[in-house]
Order: C-alpha cells, then sequence, then structure tokens
C-alpha cells in the first residue's frame, strides 16, 4: 500500500485532522491519534501486519480497531493499493524544484467558485453596466507621425515548444542573451502577445454588448528600443490594429529607463523594454465598481506575461518590474498620469 502522493493534514478540534485530497478533491475528518501514529509507522517502513500491532500496542486498542482503521482510509484513497494513475514523477518534478507551494495552491484554488460570471452580469445587470452613451476610443491613433511598418508576422514559430517547456525556461534572474533582436522576432512577439486585445476590441468595435468581453483592451504598449535590427534607437507606440511602431521620440533612452525603472540597470541592458499603460477611462466602461482599479492590476500582470511568454517562447531571456517612476514614465509618453497610467515594464534580449 502506499499513501496518496499529494494530501493536506489539516489540525481540527479534538481527536480529529481533515485530510484532503488535492487531486481527487475529496476531505475526510480521521481520528488523529490513529492517523498521526499510522504515518509514523508507514515512514518506518513497517509492514501492515507491523503497524497495526505497534499501533495497538501503543494506543492500547485491539489489532481489529486498527486493521478496520487501515481499510477505511483505503476506501477513502488516502491510502493507495497503486499509484497507476497518479501523476506521482510530475509532483515530485514540482517538488524539487521547491514549487510544492504553488501546487498546492494551484489544486486547492480549482474548488473556489467564481462569482464574476460574465454570462450572469450580460443576463442580470447590463442595465448597470452598459449605457446609451458613446463608448469611449478603443484605439490610441496619432497622426502624422513617423511608422516603422513591421514585418508580417508568423505566429508558427511558437508552435516549435510545448507550454510545459517554455515555462520551465522561464526566469528573470538569467543574462540577457543576445544584446539585438531580430526585427522579424519582434514583430512575432508583439502579434501574439496582442492578439486576444486584438480580437476583442476588434469586437467592441462592432457592438458595446461585447464589453463583457474586454480583457487587454483598455492596455496600451510603448516600447524603448535600444538595439533591434532595422530599427532606429526611440521611444515608440505599437498599433495592435495596424501591426505598426510609431515613432514618438527618436533617441537613446538607455540611462533613462534606467532611472524610470528605480535605478535597475538591466531594465535597459536588452534590445528593447516594453512599458504597459492602462487607460483608467477606458477600463470603467467595463467596470462600474470599487473593484474597478484592482481588476486592471490584474489585467495588466497578465498581459505582461504575454510578453514574457512569447519571448521566452523563441529564447529570448526576460526582466519585468513594476517598479517605476510613475510621474518621470508619464513625462515621457506625455501622457497625464491619471486617465493613462504607466504600470508594468518588460526587457527582452
Amino acid at each position: 500500500m502506499k499513501l496518496n502522493p499529494l494530501i493536506k493534514i489539516e489540525n481540527l478540534e479534538q481527536d480529529k485532522c481533515l485530510i484532503n485530497l488535492l487531486i481527487d478533491r475529496k476531505k475526510f475528518e480521521v481520528n488523529k491519534d490513529l492517523f498521526m501514529l499510522f504515518l509514523d509507522c508507514y515512514n518506518s517502513g513497517l509492514t501492515r501486519d507491523n503497524i497495526e500491532l505497534h499501533i495497538a500496542d501503543n494506543l492500547k486498542v485491539k489489532k481489529e480497531e486498527v486493521s478496520s482503521f487501515i481499510s477505511s482510509l483505503l476506501d477513502k484513497k488516502i491510502l493507495l493499493d497503486t499509484t497507476e494513475g497518479y501523476p506521482v514523477d510530475q509532483i515530485n518534478h514540482w517538488a524539487k524544484r521547491k514549487w510544492l507551494n504553488a501546487l498546492i495552491y494551484h489544486l486547492e484554488s480549482q474548488n473556489v467558485e467564481c462569482i464574476d460570471d460574465g454570462n450572469s452580469i450580460y443576463e442580470d445587470k447590463k442595465e448597470y453596466f452598459f449605457d446609451n452613451k458613446e463608448p469611449h476610443n478603443i484605439w490610441k491613433i496619432y497622426s502624422d507621425l513617423p511608422t516603422c511598418i513591421l514585418p508580417t508576422p508568423n505566429l508558427s514559430v511558437f508552435e516549435e515548444r510545448s507550454l510545459e517547456e517554455v515555462l520551465l525556461k522561464r526566469d528573470s534572474f538569467s543574462p540577457f542573451k543576445k544584446k539585438s533582436i531580430l526585427l522579424s522576432d519582434l514583430s512575432n512577439i508583439l502579434a501574439a502577445a496582442n492578439s486576444e486585445l486584438l480580437n476583442n476590441r476588434l469586437n467592441l468595435e462592432n457592438s458595446t454588448k461585447n464589453l463583457y468581453k474586454s480583457s487587454f483592451s483598455a492596455l496600451e504598449t510603448y516600447i524603448f528600443i535600444f538595439d533591434v535590427e532595422g530599427i532606429d534607437k526611440g521611444l515608440y507606440h505599437y498599433d495592435p490594429k495596424n501591426h505598426n511602431l510609431i515613432l514618438l521620440k527618436s533617441g537613446n533612452f538607455e540611462e533613462t529607463v534606467a532611472d524610470m525603472c528605480i535605478g535597475q540597470k538591466k531594465a535597459s541592458m536588452g534590445g528593447c523594454l516594453f512599458l504597459i499603460t492602462a487607460n483608467s477611462t477606458r477600463y470603467m466602461a467595463r467596470y462600474k465598481h470599487e473593484r474597478a482599479y484592482r481588476n486592471m492590476l490584474v489585467n495588466v500582470a497578465e498581459f505582461a506575461h504575454q510578453y514574457i511568454f512569447y519571448s521566452t517562447a523563441i529564447d529570448y531571456s526576460t526582466f519585468l518590474t513594476p517598479a517605476i517612476k510613475d510621474e518621470l514614465a508619464s513625462n515621457l509618453l506625455n501622457i497625464d498620469g491619471f486617465e493613462e497610467i504607466p504600470l508594468y515594464t518588460v526587457a527582452i534580449g
């Protein structure tokens, strides 16, 4: 017999403990004294018969009572005749990398019922969320500024690695692999990271009723180019609709970006840095309640990880930080810092 490969034991009052089978998503109360002594014996490598004798002798109970208790553990799958069908190797993989707490949190959070259900909001509260006013402009448009036409993206390059491989490669502490970034790679990263944003904005153009599905629609990406083949150094804004870069300011911004990121020089040591902003007025068209700001921050972090994920997938290292000097960032972008807020940076190289 083997112990279920991933259980969480919680101490209850009096003589009970709660066994949470994280993979099976089941919980059972068991006798605390019997179970804790059983664990000691089990970890010592005793046979079932010797375990029963040892527990019966220590707790002054009948051997049959202990045998019945162990049988109940088998019935509840706290103990298993075999671990076949259980991802033991994968669990050990997480544990070896000290990710066990993250795995436990992931498994436990699957039982949490979401209360922000898009369908119910649309049916029950559409009058609250959607009014008859003209929607805010969902595209940020710069007129009469130089434009860099990006190469046609090839998103098939991201299919060469599995999700698992990419996630395991992700490391904020790795040095940048290459100073210069290929223009085609930058084009692919921008297109992939903004694909959901683009689709949602195009849907919003058709009908404001599509506000219930508006992830990333209030976010903008600015890019400080330090060393990208085929593009001059400078500050650019990404236009997802036309897949272009709009030149806002020419020049070398490496020292300025390091200063903007509270002196973190790594922010300007790669080939480019993405600076993500959020348009709070546009976001409030969707979330008209006190949780809007919190939701917006979560949305920004999710979007930042799109850049991290796709950059990692094609062998670039990343550095991310939300630690920025707000006023300096706003002045660089020529935004007010209130209606449009600088929030997150991701450097790649």
